[in-house]
């Protein structure tokens, strides 16, 4: 009944598109039963080095004015989320990364690292323009070897009620 809202883009003059998919989310809670909940998995080649990788492009389960009474139950169903992501790569041996409203500012779970930038600890970019919180990530999976995040740049134009984030990524 309602969309999930995720758009994905890339630079054809940098990137050949191998692939394409969206996986809905198996397990959601509240509002979010309603909406069309999941990721959209870009397979790219960067045509400068010949590199593969996929991007998986996601917004998980949100926090809504009930989350008094089923706070635990959203970071349960952010957690399997997570899981799923990762159960959908587990036979993938390229490079993985997660970007978008990941609805959290911590790692929903022990499979994804959030990236940042060498010498930095936790980051507050403040994504989320009513409370300040950090909700935009870019993310790997913990498993296979971590990109590096060179530097991220928070573009404060108010585009949505989230800032845009850009991140500049270094493969493996």
């Amino acid at each position: 009944m309602l969309p999930g809202g995720l758009v994905t883009a890339f630079k054809r003059s940098e990137f050949n598109l191998l692939s394409k998919v969206f996986c809905p989310y198996l397990d959601t809670h509240n509002l979010e039963w309603f909406a069309l909940k999941g990721f959209h998995v870009l397979k790219l080649q960067q045509k400068s080095s010949g590199h593969i990788f996929y991007l998986a492009n996601t917004h998980t389960q949100s926090d809504t004015f009930v989350k008094l009474f089923f706070g635990k139950e959203l970071d349960r169903m952010r957690h399997l989320q997570a899981r799923q992501v990762y159960n959908h790569f587990k036979n993938v041996l390229e490079t993985v990364l997660i970007v978008g409203d990941l609805n959290c500012e911590e790692e929903p779970d022990e499979c994804m690292l959030f990236l940042r930038p060498a010498g930095t600890g936790p980051l507050k970019k403040r994504t989320f323009f009513s409370t300040g919180e950090d909700l935009d990530h870019c993310a790997c999976l913990r498993d296979r070897p971590a990109p590096r995040a060179e530097g991220i740049r928070v573009y404060n134009e108010p585009w949505s009620d989230h800032a845009a984030v850009r991140f500049l990524i270094t493969l493996p």
